[in-house]
């Protein structure tokens, strides 16, 4: 009787090393596709933080045209003497919030190190208050977006200093400042692409907020406005509390910084957005001070120089007081 089994007819099994290639190949793919999907994943949210960023820009115009040329009433802070109400009622989160323009709590960075605004830490909403703040109310206020990990500008919210500055006051009391930005010191001498009004900001690990018992790192909450030295007098603008927050390089390993983000955005008041790097690599917009004429300057680096604001508003555009 005849063998009538089919021979060759079936499929042929890989052998160990083609098993063996086959995965090898795979895994070398795999390896090129990652860093790809993990680019395009990062300038999603740099997009996305980008969108947030000319939101809050426009919520500030739209505040603006209603509020007499105001861009807010103020930065957010609790404290008196430093703001213009309570955090519940007063600057431009609750300004935001109670008035529908936007809720900065549901716009945050997506990959800021930070996702709370140092403002919102207990002891600072309840050092010398407009209005105590218990731990509860604050996570109520977090619940209701009175929050932000965006720094606002020392120029929207105080805008320069004020005629009985004298040097020696802080620039960051409300008693030495002009209060919130008006439109009508942008103009010929200032020119409003180069003012920034919200950005991506510094994160500091040593400012932790408790949120249920867990403990988070913080963001600056305020630019720190004018530079003092020599004593009592003040000069240009100071960027240090706009920070990367996107991007990735090595990893900072200053006592502040603790990341490894590469750029920073920030949000103008013609509503435009803009990158920079942090070529310095230390987790800040940075500068130097210089001698010029036998006066000294800061000369801004990471490439904001000459593309950020640094003198004085209420000066006639000019970039020393």
């Amino acid at each position: 009787m005849k063998n009538t089994a089919h021979r060759g007819g079936g499929r042929r099994a890989f052998t160990l090393v083609e098993l063996l290639v086959s995965i090898s190949i795979i895994a070398l793919l795999l390896g090129l596709l990652l860093p790809a999907l993990g680019s395009v994943k990062e300038t999603a949210r740099q997009t996305s933080c980008a969108s947030n960023l000319r939101q809050l820009g426009q919520a500030s115009l739209t505040y603006a045209t209603g509020h007499h040329g105001d861009y807010c009433s103020g930065p957010f802070d609790n404290r008196m003497r430093r703001g213009y109400g309570a955090v519940d009622e007063k600057g431009w989160v609750a300004d935001f919030v109670l008035g529908d323009y936007g809720v900065p709590g549901n716009m945050l960075c997506p990959t800021n190190p930070a996702q709370y605004s140092q403002s919102l830490r207990l002891d600072r909403l309840n050092d010398d208050p407009f209005k105590p703040f218990s731990e509860e109310e604050r996570d109520q206020l977090i619940e209701r977006g009175f929050n932000t990990n965006y720094v606002q500008s020392w120029f929207m919210a105080y805008t320069g200093m004020n005629d009985n500055y004298n040097g020696g006051l802080d620039p960051k009391r409300t008693d030495s400042v002009i209060g919130p930005l008006n439109s009508r010191y942008l103009g010929d001498n200032v020119s409003a692409t180069q003012v920034p009004l919200f950005g991506d900001a510094t994160t500091d690990a040593s400012e932790i907020i408790a949120i249920n018992g867990e403990g988070h790192r913080t963001t600056k909450h305020l630019g720190d406005g004018p530079v003092g030295f020599d004593g009592d007098v003040w000069n240009m603008q100071k960027y240090t509390d706009f920070g990367p927050a996107h991007g990735k390089n090595s990893f900072i390993q200053l006592p502040n910084a603790q990341h490894d983000k590469v750029f920073c955005q920030m949000v103008m008041a013609d509503g435009h957005v803009e990158s920079f790097r942090d070529t310095m690599r230390d987790g800040e917009l940075g500068h130097d001070l210089v001698q010029e004429n036998g006066a000294f300057r800061l000369r801004y680096n990471d490439e904001i120089e000459g593309k950020l604001f640094g003198g004085w508003l209420n000066g006639g555009g000019t970039r020393f007081h």
